[in-house]
């Protein structure tokens, strides 16, 4: 799994000092994560951090921007937007199995990487078709496609 300081966050300290945050994902992001589904990406993520009583917060998501993926036709890089919202609830505490599976937990020292989470939520914004528009797919597959090769 992906750690990297970019996306984690300690909600408690960043109600009191910054609950607006934006962070931009580049192609590292996305090439450090154990995963081949996407390829890089520039894309921005607005987090909105909120207390929702003692030791419940709230975070909500909203992503948008471009991401590379493989077309399912020709299996080049191609680029496709994303633009999505979700929200994350975390509790700062133990991980509690009676709690059910919506929450997620903070470390010990009170902060959570969110890395995973927001790729998780790139990857179900993705159409579940990605090919480049008629006509931009590799010539040669374009070709063994239509017959021709």
């Amino acid at each position: 799994m992906y750690s990297d300081s970019t996306l984690t966050i300690n909600p408690s300290k960043a109600v009191q000092t910054s609950p607006l945050l934006t962070v931009n994902l580049q192609d590292a992001f996305f090439k450090a994560l154990d995963q081949d589904e996407v390829l890089g990406g520039d894309v921005e993520v607005n987090l909105a951090i909120s207390s929702q009583g003692a030791s419940f917060y709230e975070v909500k998501l909203q992503i948008k921007g471009d991401v590379t993926v493989v077309c399912d036709r020709c299996l080049d890089p191609v680029n496709v937007s994303v633009a999505c919202e979700d929200v994350v609830k975390v509790k700062d505490d133990d991980a509690d199995e009676t709690q059910g599976t919506d929450l997620l937990y903070t470390e010990v020292d009170g902060s959570i990487d969110l890395g995973w989470t927001v790729y998780e939520v790139i990857i179900t914004a993705l159409p579940p078709r990605r090919i480049h528009l008629e006509g931009q797919c590799n010539p040669d597959t374009a070709k063994y496609i239509a017959g021709e090769a």
